[in-house]
């Protein structure tokens, strides 16, 4: 079963499901060949292979359409009240895709000094090292012994009990 991508909502703490264009493709690269064909995993995530992906989905002709952009930010949940630019501006799917957003309006930094922001859109991962527990990580399940090595006794002693996060 493919993991959706989810996150919490700010405002109704509801968990949502977020949508990628390409989804499908992703999650099939990442269980099916990460562990198993490392060649081809490099293949995948070259600079060559990232610079024809990036112009099939973001600036083909043809995709460079209204209708074609509507359609991606209908599909993507993408609300353009948030957008700096006017929506004429944003007229190729890669220009939806690079939005600017009015972020001191609708996504507020907290005022705590202490307070931890995240720069990018990220999937955030929490978990805990307790013996008994396991983090989910690419696709599978670590104990706290694979995760530190069970001949790795110092690591162990230092991680013990201790929570783990992870953007991604």
């Amino acid at each position: 079963m493919i993991a959706p991508h989810q996150y919490i909502e700010r405002e109704t703490s509801l968990i949502r499901t977020e949508r990628f264009c390409g989804d499908r493709w992703l999650n099939w690269a990442y269980r099916a060949l990460w562990e198993d064909a490392a060649w081809l995993m490099k293949a995948l995530t070259s600079q060559r292979t990232t610079q024809v992906l990036g112009f099939f989905n973001y600036d083909r002709p043809f995709s460079a359409t209204r209708a074609a952009v509507s359609k991606c930010a209908r599909a993507l949940e993408i609300d353009l009240s948030e957008c700096l630019d006017p929506y004429d501006r944003l007229n190729t799917p890669r220009r939806l895709f690079q939005r600017r957003l009015r972020y001191w309006q609708v996504r507020p930094m907290a005022d705590d000094p202490r307070a931890i922001v995240s720069p990018a859109d990220a999937r955030l991962l929490l978990g805990s090292f307790a013996d008994d527990s396991s983090l989910f990580l690419k696709g599978k399940f670590f104990d706290y012994d694979e995760l530190l090595g069970r001949d790795r006794s110092r690591w162990r002693r230092l991680f013990s009990r201790g929570t783990g996060r992870s953007f991604g």
